[in-house]
């Protein structure tokens, strides 16, 4: 049987292309999840919001899911699932 190509090996070379500068950058960085946010802080009034990126001030619209941190930066990195996979 012919070893057919999953497409998976050209989706991992795409997703590393498409992946931005910044989010390089926090991997080198170091950054440690700190933060898992539990179903009652989710469904607040006034959940954490997520932060496209750690500078603290884009914001994506969604609620986070979690938080990132690392001794590189001052301020955690709170994000959603989608922009935690981008």
């Amino acid at each position: 049987m012919p070893n057919l190509l999953t497409g998976e090996e050209d989706n991992e070379e795409e997703e590393e292309a498409a992946t931005p500068a910044v989010y390089k950058q926090q991997a080198q960085e170091g950054w440690d999840l700190t933060k898992i946010f539990t179903i009652r802080e989710l469904l607040k009034s006034k959940p954490t919001m997520c932060h496209r990126a750690n500078d603290g001030e884009v914001n994506c619209g969604l609620v986070a899911c979690c938080r990132w941190e690392s001794p590189m930066s001052q301020a955690p990195w709170n994000t959603c699932l989608d922009c935690q996979l981008k």
